[in-house]
């Protein structure tokens, strides 16, 4: 099989539930997200898939997560930062998520919601593989079993 593999860029902020470390404290990264899909075949113009195809489905997914502050949907932080609006006088971008918000969370749901993203959009690729590079030397690796 052959894959294609694009990379997207957000700066995101996040903390970490249940965590006796500083990553328990409000804080930033500057995410890079790395997506691999497969196809069993090419298409009739030899591609796995247009990158563009992949690139949206990409942003549908990832852009909630640019200049954001994702927390755990039970964080009390949470009820704190809607309250209040950004300088510019709109909603803060707060994005909850079920789980507990590392690297390995990240790249699983993205992988998860990328692949419903492509379903939607009639493509036959298959996201296999996703990292989730936290830091310049940091990433977690999500793969299809």
């Amino acid at each position: 099989m052959q894959s294609v593999t694009k990379q997207m860029r957000t700066e995101t902020g996040h903390r970490l539930t249940n965590y006796d470390g500083r990553c328990s404290h409000l804080h930033g990264h500057s995410y890079l997200w790395e997506v691999t899909a497969q196809a069993a075949q090419l298409t009739p113009n030899g591609m796995v898939m247009d990158f563009k195809v992949l690139k949206q489905a990409m942003h549908q997914v990832l852009d909630q997560f640019d200049h954001a502050m994702v927390l755990c949907a039970n964080d009390p932080c949470s009820v704190g930062l809607f309250s209040m609006a950004a300088t510019n006088g709109k909603p803060q971008r707060v994005l909850l998520l079920s789980g507990n918000l590392t690297a390995e969370y990240f790249a699983q749901y993205a992988a998860r919601e990328i692949q419903a993203v492509l379903d939607g959009m009639q493509s036959k690729a298959t996201v296999t593989h996703v990292r989730v590079w936290e830091t310049a030397t940091s990433y977690a690796d999500w793969r299809i079993e």
